[in-house]
């Protein structure tokens, strides 16, 4: 059996950990690590992807160097219908983007939280997308509950105008389609200097790897690839828990 762990950042002591139970277990695990545009920014996307199921993570918060850009990843256009359909002999490629008001209003007060800001922007694309305008309506009727002032970008306008808008903004709000764009867009220009993620377990990972989250988290992605292997290991990761 091989365990393979992809863009996991872990500290050298809890990688030689669980190498030594793997070979105790009989069997090996593959570490994958490096992935980051500068060293203090680790985006990894397997992690992610376990979190999700593990803790419904719906936010994944960026911090920029004077904010924050906060943008959904369990809605939208990444968790609806994507297929090809065919009518009168023509292959339709359809990609829904469906969001309900609880989903944009959960994100929009997570980043306020989060944030503590007083102004906000949503970038949106408005003149094309309902849902863009959805979000800039409970933009404001969320923004009123925290004193907050929040206004609306088109997508264009905001990659135009970027570094004026992070620096003006102490919180960005984001869709889940247009927030992958952003994400890396400002990751590649180095804007990030971390990530982490929201959900029903609060702070469930970061970027540092020595925190129980992301402990967690790694026995989450054990479990699934070796259950047996992950019982094995469980009494290790209660370790980190307390």
């Amino acid at each position: 059996m091989k365990l393979q762990l992809i863009n996991v950042s872990l500290m050298p002591s809890l990688k030689d950990d669980l190498t030594k139970m793997a070979r105790e277990f009989g069997t090996t695990i593959e570490f994958e690590d490096v992935l980051g545009y500068r060293d203090n920014v680790l985006l990894n996307t397997s992690l992610v992807a376990e979190a999700l199921k593990v803790a419904k993570v719906h936010a994944e918060v960026s911090r920029l160097k004077n904010s924050y850009l906060v943008r959904d990843i369990a809605s939208g256009v990444v968790n609806n219908e994507h297929n090809i359909v065919e009518d009168k002999g023509m292959r339709i490629a359809r990609d829904a983007i469906m969001y309900s008001e609880q989903d944009i209003e959960r994100v929009i007060r997570t980043g306020l939280e989060v944030s503590g800001a007083n102004t906000a922007l949503i970038v949106t694309k408005s003149n094309v997308l309902i849902s863009s305008r959805v979000w800039q309506r409970l933009g404001a009727e969320v923004g009123a509950d925290y004193n907050a002032r929040v206004d609306n970008i088109e997508i264009d306008d905001f990659i135009l105008g970027y570094n004026i808008y992070i620096e003006k903004y102490p919180l960005i709000l984001v869709d889940s389609l247009f927030g992958d764009i952003l994400s890396t867009f400002l990751t590649k220009l180095g804007e990030v200097k971390g990530v982490f993620f929201l959900g029903e377990r609060e702070g469930f990972y970061t970027t540092d790897g020595s925190n129980k989250q992301t402990a967690l988290a790694l026995y989450e992605m054990i479990k699934e690839q070796d259950p047996e292997f992950a019982k094995y290991t469980k009494s290790y990761f209660d370790k980190f828990a307390m």
